[in-house]
This record gives structure tokens, C-alpha cells and sequence, in this order.
């Protein structure tokens, strides 16, 4: 299977590209924006971002649902089909984006009232929100043509283009926000990037489909398909759409319990782990489509091997980079944004192992997805939303912004089991596998305890030389750490890589 190898090791590695624009856009320029925007501007276009996302969930079942389809129909080499998806899928996108422009209008009107912003930044903030949400509209295009590079196994496509939209973006922000300083500037590089990223991806999704002779025609276009597409789509953008509106409600209650102050100091606290989060959500993404075509080729026995291998690494991963980031967080912060911008330790404990939960969790959440099990797992995902905004609902008056990440790690823990089960139950042939409930946890003790020791025997670190040759030299512990203590899950790694 050395193609599928391929294309999955090019899908999470341009996928990266993804996470360059994050980190300049959230992380490495928010010193600056914090010197022309107060602090409580900041955390109330953090609020209006978040919304902006809900509205742009339209496109997530659709972008799932045809690259499964895609995937399967190009494996069977199904041209019919295959062309037929891309039609109707492309009609399915347009409906979505009208509504999502629609919707985006709406809310536009009340977004100064809802976030709590500032008087003197209500049209910036209405005007930056529109950018963001457009931006999420136009995603659903940007997703429906890379679904179909997904399909073909053209991951370099994919990445190449996802590269060069992020430098665009990139260099809108540093532009327009040194000539405008404004939430406006900050939202246009959001806009550019997926425009730009969406045309490209259009004019080499056509080149690339009149080359293989799979040119979709008006023909292919059937409403009883559009509205299979939007039905099979419906079940995956419900559990989407609970994700996000709880984490909107969270940031709303927040801002009108609490302050627009304490949703920016939460943000902040939390970043590093929010990068983690980036490193770790392509895996799932990348592994999608190359998991839905291997399971129609292969052996039972070789897939849940497989599937077992691909849950060992993700966990081990996952620890290893929360683990560091725990270690760290406080100085990163303060060396930052500043002490005073800082949750505390207390808080930013709770937010590693919160997101320590939530990305096992959604990482199950694909592998049930390959599967074809949207229905299933949207249910889940319901469920999961309405335990979560029930307990933050019970606790953020007693604990205030604590509640945040307790809320996320109660139904995660349940949650994660739950989904483990049903992974035992398809997937796996050896039906005694409570690895898949306990991987990770004695290797992340260790890593805490010896960062523990690893910060008093360093001391504080002053500067940011000295905390980035502190996290290197605390990486290759804990990589070391790993290795020691999975020797043979490091043999299986080697072995389906060389071999398989």
C-alpha cells in the first residue's frame, strides 16, 4: 500500500501549512495587536471569531460526507459516480453558501451587542466579523475541491496550494494591520488566504479533472442527490454545530457573567495548548480518506492492526506535546503577552488535561467516520455538547472561569470510553484491548513529574533563549521517555512502514 502510505504522510504533512497561518495569525502576532487593541476589545473579537465559526460548521458534514464518497468511488473506479458526487456536491456547496452569507448578515447586526465590545470598536468589530464569516462561507467551496484531491491521492496539490494561500494571508495581516490597526486587519488576512486558497484550488481541480477525464457535466446534476448529500451531511454538521455552540455559549456566558477581559485571559492561557491541538487535528483529518479506501483493500487482521497502530501513535503524540506544554506554559505566557494576561497554574493545569480529552476524542470521532458511521457518531457528539453546556451552566458561577475546562474534561473522560468501545467492536479482531482505555496516562505522569523536576532543578526562565533551549532539551527527554517505554510499538511503526 505504498500509495496510500503516501498520500498520508503528504496529507499530514501539508496540512501543516494550516498551522503556519495559526500560529502568526493567533500566536506570534498577538503582542502586537495588544498594543494598539485593549485587552477587552481583543476578548470580545475573540467571541465574535468563534461565532463567525458556527456559521462557517455548514460546510463541515458536506466536506466529510463527498470525501467518503469520493474516496470509495475512485477506489472502485467509478467514473459515474465519481463526477456525479462532484456535481451535485458543487451544486450542495452553493446552497450552503448562500445560507451561511445570509446568516452572516443577520447575526452582523447584533454581534457589537452580543460580544459586549467596546462603543468606540462596534463598527470594526461588525465589519472584522463579516470578513470571518464570509471567509467561512467560501470555505465550503475550499473543502468540497480539496475533498476531491483527497479522493485522488493528490495530497502535494492540496499542500502546495494550502502553502502559498497561507503566506498570502500572512502578508495581508502584516500589512494591512501596520497601515490600519484594527480588528478589520486582522480579520482580512482570514478572507484573503481562504479566497485566494479557493481559487487556486478550483483552477487546478479543473486541470487536474479534465486530465483524468472525470469533468463533471450539467447532466450529472440531480436534486434527488443534492438532497441525499444534504441528508447524509445533516447527522456530521450536528455534532459539529453542538461543538460549536457550546464553545460559543462558553464564551458568551463568560463575557456576560464575567467580563470580555477573562474570555481574552482564558484564550491566552490556553493558546499553547491550542497549538497542540493543531499539531494533532491533521492526523485525523489526513488519515481520512487513505483509511476509507486501505478498508475496502485489505485484510480485516491488517486493518485493525492497522487501526491499532494509528491509535497508539496518536496518543503518544498527544501526551508528549500536552506533557511539554504543561511543563512550559507559564513562562511561555509571561514571557508573551505578560504576567498580568496570565490565568495561573491552577488554570492552565485544567486546560492541558481538557485538551488532553477533547483531542482523543475527536480523533475516535474520525476513525468511527471512515467507517461511515455519521449518523451514530453525531449522536454522540450531540450528547457530549448538551453534558458539557450543562455543566459549565451549573459551575461558571461557582468557579468562574475554571468551570471552562472542567465542563471539557467531565464528558470527555465519559465520552472517550464510549467512543473506545465502539472502536473495540468494529475495528478490532482481539476484542481484550484495555490499552485503548489506559495508553498514554503513565507515560504523561512521568513526563509531568520529571518537568516538575526539570523546572526546579532549572529555575525561572528569564528570557526566550533560555525557555526554547529548555524545550528542546525537555522534547528529547520526553521523546527518549517514550521510546524507552514503547519499544515495540516503535518496531510495528518501522516495520508497516518499510513493509506495508
Amino acid at each position: 500500500m505504498p500509495g496510500y502510505r503516501k498520500n498520508a504522510l503528504l496529507n499530514i504533512f501539508f496540512n501543516y501549512s494550516n498551522i503556519i497561518f495559526n500560529i502568526v495569525y493567533g500566536i506570534l502576532l498577538i503582542p502586537l495587536y495588544l498594543k494598539k487593541i485593549p485587552l477587552d476589545v481583543y476578548g470580545s473579537f475573540i467571541v465574535a471569531s468563534g461565532i463567525s465559526v458556527l456559521i462557517g460548521l455548514l460546510e463541515f458534514g458536506l466536506s466529510m460526507v463527498t470525501t467518503q464518497r469520493l474516496s470509495t468511488s475512485y477506489a472502485a473506479s467509478d467514473k459515474t459516480i465519481f463526477k456525479s458526487i462532484i456535481s451535485n456536491g458543487a451544486v450542495t456547496a452553493t446552497l450552503l453558501f448562500c445560507i451561511s452569507a445570509l446568516l452572516s448578515l443577520v447575526i452582523g447586526s447584533k454581534i457589537a451587542e452580543i460580544t459586549k465590545v467596546n462603543l468606540d470598536y462596534t463598527r470594526d468589530i461588525y465589519v472584522a466579523f463579516l470578513f470571518l464569516s464570509i471567509a467561512g462561507a467560501i470555505n465550503i467551496y475550499l473543502n468540497l475541491f480539496g475533498s476531491i484531491f483527497q479522493a485522488l491521492l493528490r495530497a502535494g496539490i492540496l499542500g502546495v496550494i494550502n502553502l502559498a494561500s497561507t503566506i498570502i494571508g500572512i502578508l495581508t495581516i502584516l500589512l494591512s494591520f501596520s497601515c490600519w490597526p484594527s480588528l478589520t486587519s486582522i480579520a482580512a488576512g482570514s478572507i484573503i488566504r481562504t479566497m485566494s486558497a479557493t481559487l487556486l484550488l478550483m483552477i487546478f481541480a479543473y486541470l487536474t479533472l479534465r486530465e483524468k477525464r472525470l469533468l463533471p457535466k450539467m447532466s450529472d446534476i440531480k436534486i434527488k442527490i443534492v438532497i441525499n448529500l444534504l441528508e447524509s451531511s445533516a447527522p456530521i454538521f450536528i455534532g459539529g454545530l453542538s461543538k460549536s455552540i457550546v464553545e460559543n455559549m462558553q464564551n458568551i456566558m463568560l463575557v456576560n457573567i464575567l467580563s470580555p477581559t477573562t474570555v481574552a485571559i482564558i484564550s491566552l492561557t490556553q493558546k499553547i495548548f491550542q497549538l497542540c491541538g493543531m499539531v494533532l487535528a491533521p492526523i485525523g483529518s489526513s488519515i481520512y480518506s487513505v483509511f476509507v479506501q486501505i478498508k475496502s483493500k485489505t485484510t480485516q487482521e491488517n486493518f485493525s492492526k492497522l487501526i491499532e497502530i494509528a491509535i497508539k501513535s496518536q496518543f503518544l503524540l498527544t501526551i508528549a506535546l500536552i506533557g511539554i506544554a504543561n511543563t512550559f506554559n507559564d513562562d511561555f505566557v509571561i514571557l508573551w503577552v505578560g504576567n498580568d494576561k496570565y490565568g495561573g497554574f491552577l488554570l492552565s493545569t485544567l486546560l492541558g488535561l481538557s485538551m488532553l480529552f477533547s483531542s482523543r476524542y475527536y480523533f475516535f470521532s474520525f476513525l468511527i467516520y471512515s467507517n461511515g458511521e455519521f449518523k451514530k457518531t453525531a449522536k454522540i457528539e450531540l450528547s457530549y455538547a448538551i453534558l458539557k453546556i450543562l455543566i459549565l451552566y451549573i459551575l461558571i458561577g461557582e468557579i468562574g472561569l475554571y468551570a471552562v475546562p472542567v465542563a471539557e474534561i467531565i464528558p470527555g473522560l465519559l465520552f472517550q470510553f464510549l467512543l473506545s468501545a465502539r472502536i473495540v467492536s468494529t475495528y478490532i479482531i482481539n476484542k481484550n484491548q484495555n490499552w485503548i482505555y489506559l495508553k498514554g496516562w503513565f507515560e504523561y505522569i512521568i513526563i509531568t513529574v520529571v518537568g516538575y523536576y526539570y523546572l526546579i532543578g532549572y529555575g525561572k526562565l528569564e528570557n526566550w533563549t533560555s525557555l526554547i533551549y529548555s524545550i528542546v532539551i525537555f522534547s528529547l527527554i520526553t521523546l527518549i521517555i517514550i521510546i524507552l517505554l514503547n519499544i515495540n510499538l516503535y518496531k510495528e511503526i518501522i516495520y508497516y512502514l518499510k513493509n506495508r
